[in-house]
Formats: structure tokens, sequence, C-alpha cells
């Protein structure tokens, strides 16, 4: 007959007390802000904010408990960060998101923002817990290194927009002269096609030209609903001259039937160039030519649909000992110079914001396959009183 395992040792009510006091010192002391609220009562009030709260936001507990969250939003704050939290609630999940806040000067933060629900012996949830931190200088830093890798890129794509505006300038140039001559002949009822032709030629000159500007413009980022596809096809027209110069072979398989993503248009297309640029490079260094191919889907994962993008190259593969860095801020195996070290890192940063994932797989010597998973756009809740926290 074993022996029962010995029960732990009882706390005395002073060392109960004691570890409650150091808690609540710990709590009070830490530099992040922290909320309790209360999902039992109406509106999710607060019933807890520490000192750190009211260092970063200028509210004093005093003027915050019994209120929602959602005094800190703003004009600015993101619409779809809001539904994505909201979300999270109705779902009782925790969630970790950056949103822009306000404090109460009026002046913003970029709050990197953790939700953890509390939950009692049975699993119910009794609270929400929230770590507020200032991210607003990494933010700052962030977007001035995404800049930086956008105009890298425009390097590249710089040759491509010469080469694409050098043939309808040709074109326009031709038909102009065609005209003159046309006109000093008194052909006028012949002006009318040469004119269309360089109304429809200067509109793709000057079509291509945005797509440029779209790159090197950095606007404040704004949700929408976008389809993948296009995202993933206006990034591959953008690269096809340099697909050309470096006689890489595109394959595309796109499922025509995916639901909408929620996300900032701009970024998700400047994340998926910056795989197509990596594999580009990657097998020009390699064998100086090679095949990319690009795949969308709509996978299940834990129950949950995710839109599904592959991008995968024939170039050298990546070594085991770098595959976990290789999302890493200015990583890189070439030398100094020939990289940023950021498009992957950018790209990265980007895909998890949206709550997405970037992955990785790879055979040295038989090329790399960067598989993108997004969420589908969920339906955002009405505001009201019970729509929950921020």
């Amino acid at each position: 007959m074993t022996s029962a395992s010995p029960k732990p040792p009882r706390r005395s009510s002073k060392a109960v007390q004691d570890l409650r006091r150091v808690r609540d010192e710990a709590i009070a002391s830490v530099s992040v802000g922290i909320l309790i609220t209360d999902p039992h009562q109406p509106d999710n009030p607060i019933i807890y904010a520490n000192p750190a709260f009211e260092r970063l936001t200028g509210y004093g507990a005093a003027e915050v408990l019994g209120r929602n969250c959602r005094f800190l939003q703003g004009s600015g704050t993101d619409p779809s960060a809001v539904a994505e939290i909201r979300q999270a609630l109705k779902e009782e999940r925790g969630l970790r998101i950056e949103l822009l806040n306000y404090r109460k000067d009026g002046s913003t933060f970029w709050n990197e923002l953790t939700i953890s629900p509390l939950r009692d012996a049975k699993g119910r949830v009794t609270h929400y817990v929230g770590i507020i931190n200032d991210g607003t200088e990494r933010k700052g830093v962030e977007q001035h290194l995404q800049q930086v890798e956008k105009l890298a890129a425009l390097g590249t794509l710089l040759g491509g927009v010469a080469h694409e505006l050098n043939n309808p300038l040709f074109i326009i140039s031709g038909y102009a002269q065609l005209a003159r001559e046309k006109i000093n002949r008194g052909l006028y009822d012949d002006l009318k096609g040469d004119l269309e032709t360089i109304r429809e030629v200067a509109q793709r000159a000057s079509a291509t030209v945005n797509r440029f500007l779209g790159i090197a413009r950095r606007a404040e980022a704004r949700r929408a609903l976008c389809l993948v596809d296009d995202l993933v096809k206006q990034a591959l027209g953008l690269m096809s001259y340099d697909f050309t110069m470096r006689q890489v072979t595109v394959r595309t398989q796109f499922d025509p039937a995916l639901p909408s993503i929620l996300a900032d248009p701009q970024d998700l297309s400047q994340a998926f160039l910056n795989l197509f640029t990596n594999a580009s490079q990657a097998m020009a260094e390699s064998h100086g030519r090679g095949t990319l191919s690009v795949s969308t889907t709509l996978v299940s994962e834990q129950g949950r649909p995710w839109v599904e993008v592959r991008v995968s190259d024939d170039g050298p593969g990546i070594a085991p000992e770098h595959l976990p860095r290789i999302f890493d801020p200015f990583y890189t195996t070439k030398p100094l110079g020939q990289r940023t070290g950021l498009g992957l890192t950018i790209s990265h940063r980007i895909v998890t914001e949206l709550g997405g994932t970037l992955t990785c797989v790879s055979v040295v010597g038989q090329g790399a396959t960067f598989i993108v998973r997004l969420p589908i756009a969920q339906q955002a809740s009405p505001d009201g009183p019970s729509s929950g926290s921020h």
C-alpha cells in the first residue's frame, strides 16, 4: 500500500497577507500599465488601474474606475483593431494587438496591448487583465526602417519602370510625328485614331508611374477589405521587369473563390513584394535563372479558416542554422551593402500585425517556400455599451 503524497504546508494568515502585499506592490511598481475589468458588470468596466497607467495616459485611477476602456480611442484609432478586440472578448480568448490610443491631453501613443482572461476553477471567465505598453518609439523606428526598405525596393524597380515608360513614350512620339504629318497634308479625318492611340498609351504610362509612386508614398496605415489575389498580382506586376532580366519564370495558381481579408493593401502588397524580391535575388545568385511558384488557397487550422499564400523558389535554399534567424532585423548572409537585411523582417511584421503567420520551409539545394497565412475578415460587431473594452 503506497502512502499518500504529502500535502503542501498551509501558509499562516500573516504569510498570506505578506504574499498579497508583495503581489500588490509588484503590480503597482511595474513600468507597464495594468487594467483589470469586470465582464459581469454592464459595459465591462475598469475595476483596477495601476500607477503606470496614470503615468502613461494621464488619467488617474479615480477618473477611469467604472468606465469602459474605449475612452482611450480617438479619430485615428483603426476601427478594425477595435473590432478584433471585441471579437476576442466575445470569444473569451486572449489577444495581442497594436493600436493608436489617446492620452488625456489629446496626444497619441501606440498601445502594444495584451488582453488575458482570468478564469475560475471551473474555467469560467471572471475578469480580464489588460497590459498596456507604450510602443511609440519602437513604432517610429520600425516605420523608418520600413521606408528604408521601400526605398531599397525602389532602386530595384526603377529599371523596370524606366523600361515600361520607354516603350509607351516611343509609341507616343511616333504617333505624334505621324499626326503632325497628317495635319501638314490636311488629313484631319485620319487624326482620330492616332490621337486615341496616344491617349491609351499615355494612360498605361500613367498607371505605371502610379504603381511606382504607390510604393514610395508613405500613407497612414488603414485597413480595408481586400482580396489577396489582387495584391499578389499587383506585386508580381511590379516585379515583371526584374523577373525578365533575371530570367525568372513565374507560375501561378490562384483560388478565385477566396474570401476577403482585412488589411492595409499597401503594406500587404509590400510584404509580397519583399518575398518575391528575396526569391528572385536568391535564384539569380545561385544559377542565374529560376522558377518562382506562387499559389493561393483557403485552408483550415484548429477550426479557423485562413487564406494561404505560398511563394516557392528553386534557389539554393536556406541552411538549417540560418533558418531560425531569417526574420531577425538586418540578418543576412550576404556581404555588407548587398542587401538591407530588412525585407523579410518587414514582411513578417506586416503579416503578424494582421493576426497571421509567415513561416519558411527549405531544403538546401532545392529552394525555399515561404508560407503566409492570413485570417479571413470577420464581421465587425456594432458599437454599443455591450461591445466590450476599447
